[in-house]
Formats: structure tokens, C-alpha cells, sequence
């Protein structure tokens, strides 16, 4: 089952709490719980690579050799 990524940060992580209530729920099967605890993995890293990101953008921004504040490209790929 794929998942499409979210558009935003913010929507990840609502989509994360939502994932997070449905497994405190008691309505699940273990293979539903699987399927969610799964989800909700690929959810977090996907989220803590965007803030990654957000974070290395601030660094960036932060390093300005004369003190102005200066935008760099950031490679998409964190490897």
C-alpha cells in the first residue's frame, strides 16, 4: 500500500496524530496495527528529514559571510 508523502510539514504531522489515535484506539486487528505503526514510521522520518532540512536552511541563513541575511539552494537528497 503506498502512501503518498505529505504536501507539508504540517500535514505530515496531522496525518502522524492521526495515525498515533487510531493505534490508542481498541478497534484494530494486529495486521491494522501493522499497517498504521508502518505508516506512521515513514511518516516520523519523512517528517525529521524535512526538519533536517528547515534546520540546515537556518544554519545557512545564520553564516552569511557580512552579517546580511542570504538564502542558499539546499540539495534535496540529505545523503
Amino acid at each position: 500500500m503506498a502512501e503518498s508523502k505529505p504536501k507539508s510539514f504540517e500535514d505530515g504531522l496531522q496525518q502522524l496524530e492521526s495515525v498515533v489515535q487510531k493505534l490508542e484506539s481498541d478497534g484494530l486487528t494486529l495486521e491494522q496495527s501493522l499497517v498504521e505503526f508502518e505508516k506512521g514510521v515513514n511518516l516520523a522520518k519523512d517528517l525529521q528529514v524535512q526538519l533536517e532540512q528547515a534546520k540546515r536552511r537556518v544554519d545557512v541563513l545564520k553564516q552569511s559571510l557580512n552579517g546580511e541575511l542570504e538564502a542558499s539552494p539546499l540539495d534535496s537528497d540529505p545523503t
